[in-house]
This record gives structure tokens, sequence and C-alpha cells, in this order.
């Protein structure tokens, strides 16, 4: 099926059974799920993205996040695939999200950063109309809905947190009354919060520091931060016939300082994530280095392989091996 060009991500219209797919030459197109053809092809005022199906009044949810246009929210009608308001609310609209305890659709405005704050727009899913502009912290992004509490948390990723100077924090918007009840301090800066729905906490993570922060709605507190670690790195020796080389000395640096030694073969731990540490291996023996393949033998030709020194982000588990002549 031809779509056109920089097609988006879809959204599922589950009232009518139709696909609402927004691309690049400023239009929505509907696809129907009976057929797998389009069978209407929405004009829209500017550039379509993150589309919002709303399951109580049927409607299709378009915001503009670029373009003359931007700031816009769009809807269109599930019954005759037409545009029939245009909503407008704050800089850089985020993804949209749907309260379905009352209708509301709320707006995290991104590009309304202005020092250390932004705003959320609420859209009344029966009038379609901005009932209330409700101010967060800095760079807000998409929320998520609470629907045991009736409560929206929106991470606020430009605000510091607890464990560096760009963290995070996520603020806590009543359905109710469409103000903020809450700040809640997290661990560092977060994109969007989960809703669990079995145990009814709200979890904020983040990939700087690798943590997840534990939200009770009960409390509107952090309960738990738990830090995910990266995996380890190991290094290995060998001959140019790939022979295994023990008992060289092997050392493990950050930011000019050594923070760990051994002998090959050694795997070296309790790292930071996304941390960048150099890898040193000395020369056993008579032997001169030659290179630095990774644990599939394939050989690494980055520019800092050499004087058996090597550059290594931690991440995941990874393993390297230094090959040595040995005449």
């Amino acid at each position: 099926m031809l779509v056109g060009q920089g097609p988006g991500e879809p959204t599922f219209d589950s009232a009518n059974g139709d696909i609402y797919l927004p691309v690049a030459s400023n239009a929505v197109l509907v696809i129907s799920g009976e057929t797998n053809t389009v069978i209407a092809n929405v004009t829209m005022p500017g550039s379509p993205s993150d589309l919002l199906f709303d399951s109580v009044n049927g409607d299709v949810y378009v915001p503009s996040q670029s373009g003359s246009a931007q700031g816009t929210v769009w809807v269109i009608s599930g019954a005759t695939n037409t545009i029939i308001a245009n909503v407008t609310v704050g800089n850089g609209p985020r993804p949209l999200l749907l309260d379905p305890a009352n209708g509301d659709i709320y707006v995290s405005n991104y590009g309304d950063a202005r020092g250390r704050s932004s705003t959320v727009s609420v859209i009344s899913g029966a009038t379609n109309t901005v009932i209330a502009t409700v101010p967060v912290g800095a760079g807000p992004m998409t929320p998520a809905v609470d629907s045991a509490d009736d409560a929206i948390y929106v991470a606020d990723s430009l605000d510091s947190g607890i464990l560096g100077s760009v963290g995070g924090l996520v603020s806590v918007i009543s359905g109710s009354s469409n103000s903020v009840v809450a700040n809640v301090t997290v661990s560092c800066a977060t994109v969007t919060p989960v809703f669990d729905p079995a145990n009814g906490d709200v979890y904020a993570s983040c990939g700087a520091y690798q943590a997840i922060s534990v939200i009770s709605p009960a409390t509107n507190a952090v309960v738990t931060t738990a830090r995910l670690l990266p995996g380890d790195i190991t290094i290995e020796d060998v001959d140019q016939n790939q022979n295994p080389i023990y008992g060289s000395y092997a050392y493990l640096s950050t930011s000019g300082s050594i923070v760990a030694t051994g002998y090959t073969p050694v795997t070296f731990g309790n790292l930071v994530y996304e941390q960048l540490y150099v890898a040193t291996v000395e020369s056993p023996g008579n032997c001169s280095f030659m290179s630095w393949t990774n644990d599939n033998h394939n050989v690494i030709t980055y520019p800092n392989d050499k004087n058996s020194s090597l550059s290594i982000y931690a991440t995941s588990d990874q393993g390297f091996v230094a090959v040595y002549n040995c005449g």
C-alpha cells in the first residue's frame, strides 16, 4: 500500500475500525481496517504528528509540533473523517493523553519552557475547547494517567533532580480540578511515567543515571529508587595466532584516574552507566601490541586503540581482546 512520504505513527479507531496515519504531505490518511485501502485523505493546515483516538467521543486528535500551525490540535471526526475543530494550545505539544474518567485530553506544551516553567493544556472532549491551562515544571513530556485515583502524572524533564543538575520533577495534576496537587522530585530526567494498575504505583525512569523512581499515588512521594547497573568489561590477551596469554597487567581508568586493576583475563565491574573508561594493558614479555579486537575477533579500528589503550563506554556486557605479536 502506497501512503506517501514520511508516514508517522498510526492510531487505531476502535469505534469504526479505521487506521489514521499522519504523512509528511500535511495530511492524515484514513485506512479502512476491512479493505486495507485508503478511504479518506484529510488535508491538514500544518504538519501532523502523534495522533490520539478518543474512545469516549470517537474523535481523533492531531497535534502539530512544527511549522506555521505548530501549537494547534486539530480534531477529526471519526464519523465523517473531516476536521471539526481547531484547538489552540501551547508551543511544541507532545503526544496527547486521554483521561477516560473525565473525558479530557491533556497536552504537554514542551515548547512553552521559559526559564523553569511550562504548561499543560486541558481540552474538553465534550466541547473540543481548552478548559484549563495548568502551569507545570520545565519541559513537560507525555503524561500518564492514574485511572484509579484520576490523577495525571507529567514528567518535567528539564527540572533538577536529586542526582544531577539536570534531573527530573513529576507534576501531579488532579483530574477533577485540573490543577497541580503535588510536585514529586525523582532521581533524574525522565520522559514518560508509567502507571501500573496492578499495584497502583507510578514508575518514572531515565537513562542518564540508569535509575527508576517508584511513586506512591497515596502519598505522591517516591517510595524507592532503583539504580540499574551497566554490564561488565572483560579484557583478554592473545598472540598473533589467537593463543591465550595469561597474567598481563591491565587497568581501567576514567577522567585520568585508575579505578580498577587486574591480570588478564580480567573482568571489571561496578561501573557507571555510559561513563567513558579507558582500558590499558601492558605488553607481556617480548611481545609487541598489534591491535584490539572484540570478543567476536573483529578488529576494532577506532582511532583511540593506540598504545594498547582502548576507550569504552560502559553500557552492556562487553569483551575486548588485545592482540600481540610474540614472534
